[in-house]
């Protein structure tokens, strides 16, 4: 994509998915997807529309403009998802064809005069339809369909991706639902075949401290982060003990490096000193956590590299205890966890508790 004129922004994009707990989450991240590709074209509406294979139609998914035309026009009175069928209409006639359609109209009744229609391609699969329009007529011309072709490809792989993680309500009413897949294909790392209950799960600082209670004082979130240390300190080293008096004497060393973290006058220091200009506690550990990981991704030897992970896994944690989030009486015995990454606290814990099984979207 070097010679694609959306690949910074597909970049851009890229770097921005999260795990997905609800369709909502997911409307959200296309309507932000829709906008900067809009913003590359200097087009003045967009539209994301998902084939549903088993009605055979296309479901409008989400749109994005400046005076909120999808949401007006083209929802029923209840906000269901208009349906467009593959035979007369546009949008259909993209998705069957599989090639891109750019469209001029003139006369008054047409409020858009350029529309260019994307078929969004999962691999060989079609999924959907990425729509764009402008009120000037020949708005589009110019842009290479090819590059148009690998955008809307990368975008049926973020679809496709961020749909496996939505802990989706199934509605009453199957023409208001929007269906997932039901079979996800990746690379096994294990052999074997297991069955479970898929919990989708996130493990990250900022979805954490997005649930903390307000700021208070700088005493208040200084008592806040001391009671995160130590509780963090007293979980740390039950893992270690744990850990070392079983098989897992690797797994030990890991959380053994953990604890002389946090044992660090230096490195607890930088966020005490932070909480004391008078930022949350949960913001100063982030940034601290953040600084440090970053500078060891930066290394070019991979070993310590791979300690950024680590060195999160440290954070998350502290974050987590300010809000004391982990229900111990809660297990992942029979469960097949589906996360984009996983923390090597966590994954000990996965072991201990017999998870059934663990699906990753990525992993070193």
């Amino acid at each position: 994509m070097k010679n694609n004129p959306f690949a910074p922004v597909l970049h851009k994009i890229s770097r921005k998915i999260a795990i997905f707990e609800s369709s909502q989450d997911l409307d959200g991240f296309l309507k932000e997807v829709i906008a900067l590709l809009m913003e590359q074209v200097d087009a003045l509406l967009g539209a994301v529309f998902v084939y549903d294979e088993s009605m055979g139609e296309l479901i409008f998914r989400v749109g994005y403009d400046k005076n909120d035309f999808w949401d007006k026009l083209r929802c029923g009175d209840k906000g269901a998802p208009k349906r467009f069928a593959l035979d007369g209409t546009e949008v259909g006639k993209a998705f069957r064809e599989g090639a891109v359609r750019n469209l001029n109209f003139t006369g008054e009744n047409h409020p858009f005069k350029s529309k260019i229609l994307i078929p969004i391609f999962r691999g060989p699969e079609k999924i959907g339809v990425f729509l764009m329009a402008h009120q000037k007529e020949e708005a589009f011309s110019h842009i290479e369909k090819a590059d148009l072709m690998q955008a809307a490809s990368l975008l049926g792989d973020m679809l496709a991706e961020a749909m496996v993680f939505i802990n989706h309500d199934v509605a009453e009413d199957k023409e208001e639902d929007f269906l997932l897949p039901s079979i996800v294909k990746g690379m096994k790392t294990s052999e074997g075949v297991v069955e479970g209950t898929a919990l989708p799960v996130w493990a990250d600082m900022d979805s954490v401290a997005e649930h903390l209670p307000s700021p208070g004082s700088v005493e208040e979130e200084m008592a806040f982060f001391e009671d995160a240390l130590a509780q963090s300190l007293k979980q740390l080293e039950e893992m270690q003990d744990s850990a070392a008096s079983g098989e897992a004497e690797m797994v030990s060393l890991i959380f053994t490096a953990q604890m002389y973290m946090l044992k660090d006058s230096s490195f607890i220091g930088k966020m005490r000193d932070q909480i004391d200009q008078g930022i949350p506690a949960s913001k100063a550990v982030r940034h601290v956590i953040n600084d440090y990981a970053d500078r060891f991704s930066r290394m070019s030897e991979v070993r310590l590299a791979e300690k950024a992970q680590d060195v999160r896994d440290l954070g998350f944690r502290l974050v987590t205890n300010m809000g004391h989030f982990r229900d111990r009486s809660f297990t992942y015995e029979g469960q097949i966890i589906l996360s984009r990454h996983i923390y090597p606290s966590d994954l000990f814990r996965l072991s201990v508790e017999k998870v059934a099984g663990l699906v990753l979207q990525g992993a070193g």
